[in-house]
């Protein structure tokens, strides 16, 4: 009974509708940001470089999703600021099954650099054991021209591991 009195209060409703309407606004803010999630726009490249000054090269993370189910991920370094592509440190194969934006990645063959060099020519890597079924979840940023990929840290990598990572859509295909 005393809420009720209480709203009946101009001064209380003006207030108690802005809060509303700020949370309401909040919420359709925070859902702006990332656009729905659709398979078919998944289909396709997708890079993640930065600049490495130490080796004054850019480091790369691509995932290719093929309308097949499979997928191809490596990491590996090209000229900085160019397309010219200079080798891997690592390069996984594998399948990829959806279910709306969760994503389980199996891998099939992992090869990584094992060598002295910083990169290497894909014949010179060597096979590692895979880690078998990878889950995570995607998000599509920026009307789908970024995808949010986000896979929990191992207990192995959790010192080195960034769970989520931004990845801008390539109009090509290539490295494989």
């Amino acid at each position: 009974m005393l809420c009720l009195n209480l709203l009946k209060k101009p001064k209380l409703m003006r207030l108690f509708g802005n809060f509303i309407l700020i949370i309401g606004l909040l919420l359709i803010y925070s859902c702006a940001e990332q656009d729905e999630f659709e398979r078919q726009k998944l289909i396709g490249t997708w890079e993640n470089s930065f600049y490495s000054e130490s080796l004054n090269l850019d480091h790369v993370k691509v995932y290719y999703f093929g309308n097949n189910g499979n997928y191809i991920n490596y990491t590996g370094f090209k000229v900085p600021g160019g397309s010219n592509f200079l080798g891997y440190t690592m390069y996984l194969e594998g399948t990829y099954t959806l279910s709306g934006n969760t994503i389980l990645l199996k891998e099939e063959k992992h090869l990584a650099n094992l060598g002295h060099d910083t990169y290497t020519e894909k014949e010179n890597l060597t096979e590692i054991e895979k880690i078998g079924e990878i889950p995570g979840s995607l998000a599509f940023k920026e009307k789908g021209s970024v995808l949010e990929i986000t896979i929990p840290c191992s207990d192995l990598l959790s010192s080195i591991c960034i769970p989520s990572t931004n990845y801008n859509r390539l109009n090509t295909i290539s490295h494989f």
